[in-house]
């Protein structure tokens, strides 16, 4: 009946390995119903802001029903209403209907956020029980297990132990009670001794003698030992009977605790199936509502849609312009440079931008100053002829042709003049530019220069390609004619080099030389223009470059064709564009991408 202390040991860190377990069970329930509810109250927080975005919404559009009517005019800019007033009539029509349908969706939304809300109480009424009752069967379980069952082991174990103490104290006392007679000259010996096996006869005498001894015996010891004796053996009685009472107690109540975990896990189960199937319930409703909801906005869209197909600006463009004939309204003469002795100069154009050229001459890319007197000059034999661009022009015919060119840049007779007279004209109007036709430092073209045949024209075509359209197709057209020149440098003596000479000042707008070699930016354009300028059309962007009577005559009306152009003149100005189409403005800085 007694329990060894290895045995005693395993069974301890089992029954505490147990009671972890059920402690560890009922964390992890209580974690879990926790979640659950955790991600209830998220989904309800998400339709509780959902429901809040579309109050916002409503609120907005509500504001915006709020607001006053247009204003009016006196005179009507059209006769009649345009496709955009009507349009504008449906598309208020329609924010009385959103609202309503808005309206009713919050409060489909506030109801089921309630039944969610009451789904939401009833989950934590339900986890509460659920815990109390977990709790209280796993509390009496490890307290009868770790204490009442641990003590009555204990007491079992010490009355037991104690017994065995007392009856090797006896069987002590035996024994010194036989060596006691043995001194007192008594000899008693066992049926195996050497004595009894040689006197087999005197069986009576042996009788007699063990007789003796055991009333010795029992003479010498005290009657109270057995008594203890008997009582131990009556306390390890009871205790074994408690022990194993409790024993039978705590199995009971282990088959309690799983019929309760078993509860438990169902209700968990019930718990997460009203909360899928009610969910799915609330949404299943809402997504119907919002559906027909969002199928009569459509409904509402697809007519709003069908008066804007209808919708025709060439339409609304004419009946203003119909409407506008018939009012006398006059705009602003443009205002010109009135030069100090020669009087009004329609086209001063010496010494601005190329930007502000082309949006004061309908976005005009390439001068007609440019483009003429490359054309004069191919005319006049400038191809052939020696020296060209390197013989200047009389100083008083070089003033006299800029004069013409600035009194009206289409009606200058450059037949008048010589070809020095017209190549000088050219240069001086691109030295004179406020900004260089291309913005390319000194140093970065020497960086450039050093570099190898292959990366300077990858480097060449994405500089250019990062110009603007006006700086872009001006360089295009001079760089064109000047390789036309190059081609003829055994009749003009006019090599690569003597070209880059003259014109690097006036492209670049800079006097210094390289120190470092030549500079090859020029002789790459001229060499490799026709793959470089390739992918830029100038037909396609809308620029003129050598046909200057195209420009001669403008249209005060646009065709009914042409898109309507963008405003460009500063915010807050009230000044029209057409106005100002062939004023000259004070010179401001180029537009023009640095490279």
């Amino acid at each position: 009946m007694v329990m060894t202390s290895g045995k005693s040991t395993i069974q301890s860190s089992m029954d505490t390995s147990k009671t972890s377990d059920i402690a560890a069970h009922y964390d992890y329930v209580d974690r879990l119903m926790e979640w659950s509810l955790s991600d209830l109250e998220h989904l309800i927080l998400i339709l509780q802001l959902r429901i809040t975005a579309e109050q916002e919404y409503v609120n907005a559009l509500l504001k915006i029903k709020q607001l006053p009517p247009a204003p009016t005019i006196d005179v009507l800019p059209f006769d009649g209403e345009s496709t955009f007033m009507t349009a504008k009539a449906k598309l208020r029509a329609n924010l009385d209907r959103t609202i309503s349908e808005r309206t009713h969706l919050i409060e489909t939304m506030s109801s089921q956020h309630e039944v969610l809300s009451i789904l939401r109480v009833e989950q934590e009424k339900k986890k509460q029980r659920i815990k109390r009752a977990l709790g209280r069967i796993n509390t009496d379980y490890a307290l009868r297990k770790s204490m009442v069952l641990s003590e009555l082991r204990k007491t079992y174990v010490a009355k037991c132990s104690e017994l065995e103490q007392e009856e090797n104290s006896n069987n002590t006392a035996i024994a010194a009670a036989a060596t006691m007679a043995n001194d007192d000259g008594m000899i008693i010996s066992s049926p195996e001794s050497p004595t009894m096996s040689t006197a087999k006869a005197d069986k009576r005498k042996s009788r007699a003698s063990l007789h003796t001894f055991r009333h010795h015996l029992s003479s010498k010891m005290p009657i109270t030992d057995h008594n203890k004796i008997a009582k131990l053996k009556h306390e390890v009685m009871e205790a074994d009977r408690s022990y194993r009472n409790n024993v039978v107690m705590l199995e009971r109540l282990r088959e309690d605790q799983i019929k309760t975990v078993e509860v438990v896990h169902s209700n968990i189960e019930v718990m997460f199936m009203d909360k899928t199937e009610i969910t799915k319930s609330v949404l299943r409703y809402m997504c119907i509502t919002e559906q027909s909801i969002l199928a009569r906005e459509a409904s509402a869209l697809q007519a709003l849609n069908k008066i804007c197909d209808e919708m025709d600006g060439r339409k609304d463009r004419l009946a203003f312009a119909r409407r506008m004939d018939k009012l006398d309204f006059h705009p602003p003469p443009p205002i010109y440079y009135e030069h100090y002795k020669h009087g009004l100069l329609k086209d001063a154009q010496f010494g601005i931008s190329l930007q502000m050229y082309s949006k004061t001459h309908g976005d005009r890319a390439v001068p007609v100053l440019v483009s003429r007197c490359i054309e004069a000059v191919e005319e006049m034999g400038g191809l052939h002829r020696e020296g060209i661009y390197r013989i200047s022009g009389r100083h008083a015919s070089v003033d006299a042709l800029r004069l013409e060119f600035e009194k009206d840049e289409q009606l200058c007779d450059l037949k008048q003049f010589d070809l020095p007279t017209v190549s000088s004209v050219l240069k001086v109007y691109l030295r004179e530019l406020e900004c260089p036709l291309w913005a390319f430092p000194l140093d970065l073209r020497d960086s450039y220069s050093r570099k190898d045949d292959a990366t300077r024209l990858r480097e060449l075509e994405t500089r250019i390609g990062n110009l603007s359209l006006p700086h872009r197709e001006t360089l295009r057209v001079i760089i064109e004619h000047l390789a036309r020149i190059v081609s003829q440098a055994d009749r003009n003596k006019m090599t690569i080099h003597n070209i880059s000479v003259i014109f690097t000042p006036a492209i670049f707008h800079d006097e210094q030389q390289s120190q470092s070699g030549p500079d090859k930016v020029l002789v790459d354009l001229i060499n490799h223009h026709e793959s470089l300028f390739a992918k830029y059309d100038a037909n396609e962007q809308g620029a003129d470059t050598l046909t200057p009577a195209s420009t001669a005559k403008s249209s005060s009306v646009m065709p009914e064709d042409m898109p309507v152009p963008k405003p460009t003149q500063p915010a807050g100005s009230s000044i029209p564009q057409e106005a100002t189409s062939t004023a000259i403005a004070p010179p401001v800085g180029g537009n023009q991408l640095n490279s």
